[in-house]
């Protein structure tokens, strides 16, 4: 409903149901880090990101302390966007490598958004080895999902990192081929 309300433009109700259902929570739990990981969103979406750090850590705390696998590592991957953003590139690669470890107790989704933030990380900390390792990574993750949607993210990512390293032309021959699976 948090989530809704956000998206409806309501962000400031949004907000307040998130934090009163983390209040309502006596002892933490699998309700209050989906609402922590909410508001995580919701300060991302609102490029807020000292609040998603702020509100990312209890949630990663909360997860590691009652195995909550998933909610650890989508708050490791709002945790390395958030520092991404901030231009705390070593922090962001720490955070986005400790959801790739963690690949098979993550939902695919963070595990793809992760592997994209991993491979511009190392992009844009100049390590274009590890930047073409990980882009290898995701594109052997994206063809065992065996989706389309993740694919189309593998080209782009693949076209992100061609621009990187001046490639116009490769770059701009693979936005050319993307089209949008429905």
């Amino acid at each position: 409903v948090g989530l809704y309300l956000q998206t409806a433009g309501q962000t400031r109700q949004a907000i307040e149901l998130l934090e009163q259902t983390i209040e309502h929570e006596a002892v933490p739990n699998a309700i209050s880090i989906r609402a922590l990981l909410a508001l995580c969103h919701i300060y991302r979406q609102g490029t807020q990101f000292e609040k998603v750090i702020q509100t990312a850590e209890p949630a990663l705390r909360v997860g590691k302390k009652h195995q909550f696998r998933t909610g650890v590592t989508w708050a490791h991957y709002f945790l390395g966007c958030a520092h991404y953003e901030q231009n705390e590139l070593e922090a962001a690669r720490n955070n986005f490598l400790a959801v790739s470890e963690q690949r098979y107790f993550a939902q695919a989704q963070c595990v793809l958004d992760s592997l994209i933030g991993l491979g511009l990380t190392y992009q844009a900390q100049g390590s274009m080895l590890e930047a073409e390792e990980t882009m290898e990574d995701l594109t052997e993750y994206a063809l065992a999902a065996n989706n389309p949607g993740h694919t189309l993210a593998v080209r782009v990512l693949a076209a992100r990192l061609a621009l990187a390293r001046d490639e116009i032309p490769a770059a701009s021959q693979i936005y050319d081929g993307l089209t949008v699976p429905l």
